[in-house]
């Protein structure tokens, strides 16, 4: 065993030997939804597991963030709540956004936990979305490719900017217009839809998943 040995073991890991890593990060940035498709189809020999991919790309996206120095503020402040008082809103809305302050609260002061649990919440509301298209576990697969396509776009984001972008749109580390413009595109491409289609579809999803999570933390 010497470094080269070591380096090419390493390369191979990452894909290199069939061009899947580099090659996949490509085509999640250029044709994601036609890429999934292809996956899904049997076409995946061509492309890097979707699992290990998150795994990469959740590494860089890391690093990246280390790298800038970037820090969460872990006491913010949201004022849903006050805002309806001040207006003198009915007491169920007072209630409820109440409720959205506590749950915006802990997403933002727990990453980790949150990113896995609004991940999974976000998987289930995208099946009820598209269950006529697709089944769950297509959906699955086809959501932690968005998820890896979302770190590396969250990657770029981080080392350009020196913006910290990971709480803006939980579970992804993109602020909510880039996030929303990239899911679209997604969808347009993996379901063959139009623009409009695509766009209402894909913030239905985030509505069905945050009432899922403020379900879950009001139990």
């Amino acid at each position: 065993m010497n470094l080269k040995h070591a380096a090419t073991e390493c390369l191979n890991f990452l894909g290199y030997d069939t061009r899947s890593v580099p090659y996949t990060a490509k085509e999640l940035f250029w044709r994601p939804g036609y890429m999934m498709r292809d996956y899904l189809s049997g076409y995946s020999q061509f492309y890097y597991s979707p699992f290990n991919m998150l795994v990469i790309t959740t590494l860089f996206f890391v690093i990246a963030c280390w790298l800038r120095g970037l820090h969460v503020d872990t006491d913010p402040q949201f004022l849903y709540g006050d805002f309806f008082v001040r207006y003198n809103a009915p007491e169920w809305m007072v209630t409820l956004f109440a409720k959205v302050d506590d749950v915006l609260r802990w997403l933002h002061q727990s990453p980790a936990w949150s990113a896995i649990l609004f991940g999974i919440f976000y998987i289930i509301a995208s099946y009820l979305v598209f269950r006529k298209r697709m089944n769950f576990v297509e959906i699955f697969i086809s959501q932690v490719f968005i998820f890896s396509q979302m770190q590396i776009i969250g990657t770029v984001y981080a080392l350009l900017t020196g913006s910290e972008v990971y709480y803006n749109m939980p579970p992804f580390a993109v602020p909510i217009p880039l996030g929303i413009a990239f899911l679209c595109y997604d969808y347009m491409q993996l379901f063959q839809l139009g623009f409009w289609a695509s766009l209402w579809r894909t913030i239905l999803s985030f509505v069905i998943g945050y009432l899922l999570i403020l379900l879950f933390m009001a139990n």
